[in-house]
Protein backbone atom coordinates (compact mmCIF):
# COMPACT_ATOMS: atom_id res chain seq x y z
CA UNK A 1 0.00 0.00 0.00
CA UNK A 2 1.38 3.47 -0.79
CA UNK A 3 2.22 5.44 1.96
CA UNK A 4 -0.21 8.77 0.63
CA UNK A 5 -2.97 5.77 0.38
CA UNK A 6 -2.46 4.87 3.27
CA UNK A 7 -2.48 7.73 5.29
CA UNK A 8 -5.53 8.56 3.84
CA UNK A 9 -7.32 5.60 5.09
CA UNK A 10 -6.03 6.09 8.56
CA UNK A 11 -7.17 9.82 8.36
CA UNK A 12 -10.55 9.06 7.44
CA UNK A 13 -11.68 5.60 8.73
CA UNK A 14 -8.82 5.19 11.53
CA UNK A 15 -8.85 1.64 12.60
CA UNK A 16 -12.44 0.30 11.17
CA UNK A 17 -11.15 0.56 7.28
CA UNK A 18 -10.69 -3.76 7.27
CA UNK A 19 -13.76 -4.54 9.56
CA UNK A 20 -16.39 -2.25 7.34
CA UNK A 21 -19.25 -4.48 5.51
CA UNK A 22 -19.82 -3.32 1.74
CA UNK A 23 -22.80 -1.15 2.56
CA UNK A 24 -20.67 0.76 4.30
CA UNK A 25 -18.34 1.33 2.52
CA UNK A 26 -20.59 1.84 -0.81
CA UNK A 27 -22.56 4.51 1.01
CA UNK A 28 -19.44 6.50 1.63
CA UNK A 29 -17.75 6.12 -1.67
CA UNK A 30 -19.99 9.32 -2.95
CA UNK A 31 -17.91 11.65 -0.50
CA UNK A 32 -14.59 10.67 -1.17
CA UNK A 33 -12.90 13.10 -3.32
CA UNK A 34 -9.11 11.75 -2.98
CA UNK A 35 -8.36 9.50 -6.50
CA UNK A 36 -6.24 7.53 -4.40
CA UNK A 37 -8.72 6.69 -1.61
CA UNK A 38 -11.15 6.07 -4.26
CA UNK A 39 -9.40 3.46 -5.36
CA UNK A 40 -8.35 2.08 -1.96
CA UNK A 41 -12.17 1.63 -0.97
CA UNK A 42 -13.33 0.31 -4.51
CA UNK A 43 -10.17 -2.23 -4.18
CA UNK A 44 -11.50 -3.19 -0.54
CA UNK A 45 -15.25 -3.92 -2.13
CA UNK A 46 -13.84 -5.70 -4.72
CA UNK A 47 -11.79 -7.75 -2.30
CA UNK A 48 -14.93 -8.14 -0.03
CA UNK A 49 -17.69 -9.29 -2.75
CA UNK A 50 -15.17 -12.35 -3.61
CA UNK A 51 -17.10 -13.78 -0.75
CA UNK A 52 -20.85 -13.59 -2.48
CA UNK A 53 -20.81 -11.84 -6.07
CA UNK A 54 -17.87 -12.43 -8.28
CA UNK A 55 -19.31 -10.27 -10.83
CA UNK A 56 -19.37 -7.21 -8.55
CA UNK A 57 -16.04 -7.86 -7.44
CA UNK A 58 -14.58 -7.83 -11.00
CA UNK A 59 -16.99 -4.88 -11.53
CA UNK A 60 -15.12 -2.39 -8.71
CA UNK A 61 -11.95 -3.74 -8.90
CA UNK A 62 -11.60 -2.91 -12.46
CA UNK A 63 -13.01 0.66 -11.37
CA UNK A 64 -10.59 0.63 -8.72
CA UNK A 65 -7.41 -0.52 -11.60
CA UNK A 66 -8.99 2.38 -13.69
CA UNK A 67 -8.82 5.32 -11.57
CA UNK A 68 -5.39 3.96 -9.70
CA UNK A 69 -4.00 4.05 -13.11
CA UNK A 70 -5.00 7.73 -13.31
CA UNK A 71 -3.07 8.17 -10.24
CA UNK A 72 0.34 6.41 -11.60
CA UNK A 73 0.69 5.33 -8.27
CA UNK A 74 2.55 1.82 -8.71
CA UNK A 75 2.13 0.33 -5.41
CA UNK A 76 -1.68 0.79 -5.60
CA UNK A 77 -1.60 -0.26 -9.22
CA UNK A 78 0.01 -3.52 -8.23
CA UNK A 79 -2.66 -4.00 -5.50
CA UNK A 80 -5.43 -3.39 -7.14
CA UNK A 81 -4.07 -6.21 -9.55
CA UNK A 82 -3.77 -8.61 -7.17
CA UNK A 83 -7.61 -8.63 -6.00
CA UNK A 84 -8.45 -8.89 -10.19
CA UNK A 85 -6.35 -11.70 -10.32
CA UNK A 86 -7.83 -13.28 -7.41
CA UNK A 87 -11.08 -12.79 -8.65
CA UNK A 88 -10.48 -14.08 -12.25
CA UNK A 89 -9.06 -17.21 -10.79
CA UNK A 90 -11.80 -17.82 -8.51
CA UNK A 91 -13.96 -17.37 -11.76
CA UNK A 92 -11.36 -20.18 -13.49
CA UNK A 93 -10.79 -17.51 -15.95
CA UNK A 94 -7.21 -18.73 -16.00
CA UNK A 95 -6.15 -16.77 -19.66
CA UNK A 96 -7.31 -13.57 -17.66
CA UNK A 97 -5.39 -13.85 -14.72
CA UNK A 98 -2.31 -14.93 -16.31
CA UNK A 99 -2.32 -11.10 -18.52
CA UNK A 100 -2.85 -9.68 -14.93
CA UNK A 101 -0.02 -11.80 -13.44
CA UNK A 102 2.48 -11.21 -15.80
CA UNK A 103 1.50 -7.24 -15.80
CA UNK A 104 1.53 -7.04 -11.52
CA UNK A 105 5.19 -9.03 -11.81
CA UNK A 106 6.57 -6.81 -14.39
CA UNK A 107 5.53 -3.99 -12.29
CA UNK A 108 6.38 -4.95 -8.70
CA UNK A 109 9.71 -5.93 -10.43
CA UNK A 110 10.05 -2.50 -11.74
CA UNK A 111 9.67 -0.86 -8.72
CA UNK A 112 11.15 -3.46 -6.04
CA UNK A 113 7.35 -4.10 -4.70
CA UNK A 114 9.08 -7.23 -3.13
CA UNK A 115 6.15 -8.70 -1.09
CA UNK A 116 3.43 -7.94 -3.63
CA UNK A 117 5.91 -9.92 -6.40
CA UNK A 118 6.36 -12.82 -3.99
CA UNK A 119 2.03 -12.69 -3.65
CA UNK A 120 1.43 -12.08 -7.43
CA UNK A 121 3.79 -15.30 -8.17
CA UNK A 122 1.82 -17.22 -5.36
CA UNK A 123 -1.22 -16.77 -7.20
CA UNK A 124 0.53 -17.62 -10.73
CA UNK A 125 2.37 -21.00 -8.88
CA UNK A 126 -1.76 -21.80 -7.63
CA UNK A 127 -3.01 -21.61 -11.23
CA UNK A 128 -0.01 -24.14 -12.52
CA UNK A 129 -1.56 -27.03 -9.59
CA UNK A 130 -4.89 -26.23 -10.86
CA UNK A 131 -3.89 -27.06 -14.46
CA UNK A 132 -2.07 -30.15 -12.91
CA UNK A 133 1.15 -28.37 -14.46
CA UNK A 134 2.92 -29.36 -11.19
CA UNK A 135 6.29 -28.91 -11.44
CA UNK A 136 6.10 -25.63 -12.51
CA UNK A 137 3.89 -25.11 -9.72
CA UNK A 138 6.63 -26.36 -6.89
CA UNK A 139 9.25 -24.63 -8.17
CA UNK A 140 7.07 -21.31 -7.58
CA UNK A 141 5.91 -22.51 -4.33
CA UNK A 142 9.38 -23.34 -3.27
CA UNK A 143 10.06 -19.46 -4.41
CA UNK A 144 7.39 -17.89 -2.04
CA UNK A 145 8.38 -20.53 1.06
CA UNK A 146 11.71 -19.37 0.82
CA UNK A 147 10.62 -15.84 1.09
CA UNK A 148 8.10 -16.00 3.65
CA UNK A 149 10.69 -18.35 5.86
CA UNK A 150 13.83 -15.25 5.37
CA UNK A 151 10.55 -12.44 6.41
CA UNK A 152 9.19 -14.79 9.32
CA UNK A 153 5.57 -14.22 7.37
CA UNK A 154 4.16 -17.71 9.29
CA UNK A 155 0.55 -17.16 8.06
CA UNK A 156 1.96 -17.10 4.73
CA UNK A 157 4.44 -19.84 4.93
CA UNK A 158 1.35 -21.86 6.33
CA UNK A 159 -0.45 -21.73 3.26
CA UNK A 160 2.43 -22.11 1.26
CA UNK A 161 3.39 -25.64 2.81
CA UNK A 162 -0.90 -26.61 2.63
CA UNK A 163 -0.38 -25.58 -1.12
CA UNK A 164 2.75 -27.95 -1.06
CA UNK A 165 1.24 -30.44 1.03
CA UNK A 166 -1.49 -30.82 -1.63
CA UNK A 167 0.67 -30.74 -4.70
CA UNK A 168 2.86 -33.29 -3.30
CA UNK A 169 -0.68 -35.97 -2.51
CA UNK A 170 -1.93 -35.47 -6.25
CA UNK A 171 1.69 -36.34 -7.35
CA UNK A 172 0.77 -39.57 -5.05
CA UNK A 173 3.72 -38.56 -3.13
CA UNK A 174 1.24 -38.93 0.23
CA UNK A 175 4.59 -39.60 2.47
CA UNK A 176 6.01 -36.09 1.51
CA UNK A 177 2.44 -34.66 1.79
CA UNK A 178 1.59 -35.92 5.34
CA UNK A 179 5.20 -34.20 6.83
CA UNK A 180 4.24 -30.86 5.11
CA UNK A 181 0.42 -31.16 6.53
CA UNK A 182 1.89 -31.82 9.69
CA UNK A 183 4.71 -29.07 9.81
CA UNK A 184 1.52 -26.70 8.42
CA UNK A 185 -0.23 -27.77 11.66
CA UNK A 186 2.65 -26.80 13.63
CA UNK A 187 2.84 -23.56 12.19
CA UNK A 188 -1.16 -22.93 12.66
CA UNK A 189 -1.12 -24.30 16.43
CA UNK A 190 1.58 -21.60 16.88
CA UNK A 191 -0.27 -19.06 15.51
CA UNK A 192 -3.84 -19.74 17.11
CA UNK A 193 -5.90 -20.28 13.97
CA UNK A 194 -8.19 -23.24 15.40
CA UNK A 195 -10.23 -23.56 12.30
CA UNK A 196 -7.27 -24.25 9.87
CA UNK A 197 -5.60 -26.57 12.10
CA UNK A 198 -8.98 -28.65 11.89
CA UNK A 199 -8.75 -28.24 8.09
CA UNK A 200 -4.93 -29.24 8.54
CA UNK A 201 -5.99 -32.76 10.15
CA UNK A 202 -9.07 -33.30 7.47
CA UNK A 203 -6.31 -32.97 4.99
CA UNK A 204 -4.13 -35.97 6.82
CA UNK A 205 -7.22 -37.96 7.15
CA UNK A 206 -8.30 -37.95 3.62
CA UNK A 207 -4.14 -38.80 3.09
CA UNK A 208 -4.55 -41.71 5.04
CA UNK A 209 -8.00 -43.04 3.60
CA UNK A 210 -6.49 -42.55 0.13
CA UNK A 211 -3.63 -44.80 1.41
CA UNK A 212 -6.18 -47.32 3.03
CA UNK A 213 -4.71 -46.60 6.85
CA UNK A 214 -8.43 -46.69 8.45
CA UNK A 215 -6.63 -46.34 11.58
CA UNK A 216 -4.63 -43.37 11.53
CA UNK A 217 -7.43 -42.12 9.49
CA UNK A 218 -10.22 -41.93 11.78
CA UNK A 219 -7.37 -40.91 14.10
CA UNK A 220 -7.09 -37.83 12.41
CA UNK A 221 -11.19 -37.52 11.38
CA UNK A 222 -11.86 -37.25 15.14
CA UNK A 223 -8.99 -34.78 16.21
CA UNK A 224 -10.10 -32.91 13.62
CA UNK A 225 -13.48 -32.91 15.02
CA UNK A 226 -12.06 -32.16 18.67
CA UNK A 227 -11.18 -28.89 16.94
CA UNK A 228 -14.40 -28.00 15.48
CA UNK A 229 -17.03 -30.10 16.24
CA UNK A 230 -19.73 -30.80 13.66
CA UNK A 231 -17.21 -30.10 11.28
CA UNK A 232 -18.63 -31.97 7.96
CA UNK A 233 -15.31 -32.95 6.24
CA UNK A 234 -14.72 -34.55 9.60
CA UNK A 235 -18.31 -36.57 9.93
CA UNK A 236 -17.81 -37.36 5.93
CA UNK A 237 -14.71 -39.02 6.56
CA UNK A 238 -15.17 -40.82 9.49
CA UNK A 239 -18.36 -42.20 7.17
CA UNK A 240 -16.12 -43.01 4.70
CA UNK A 241 -13.57 -45.15 6.68
CA UNK A 242 -16.93 -46.90 8.02
CA UNK A 243 -18.08 -47.75 4.66
CA UNK A 244 -14.64 -48.85 3.29
CA UNK A 245 -14.28 -51.00 6.44
CA UNK A 246 -17.39 -52.21 6.09
CA UNK A 247 -17.70 -51.45 9.46
CA UNK A 248 -21.95 -50.15 10.60
CA UNK A 249 -20.47 -49.43 14.00
CA UNK A 250 -17.60 -47.09 13.35
CA UNK A 251 -18.71 -43.84 14.86
CA UNK A 252 -17.70 -41.01 17.05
Amino acid sequence: MSISSYELVARRYGDRFTVMTIEELKQDLPFIEEPVLQARVLRRIGSLYQQSDLVESESYTLRALAIAEDTRDQNLIIEVLYVLICCYILKYDYDEARIHIERGLALAKEVDYELMYIDILHLKGRIHERQLEYRQALAICQETLEYYEKKGFLNSKAITLGQIALIKSEMNSYEEALELYLNQFTLWQELGVVEEMSKCYNNITHIYIIIKDYDSALLFARKSLELVPGRIEGLQHIAMVSINRNDTDTAL
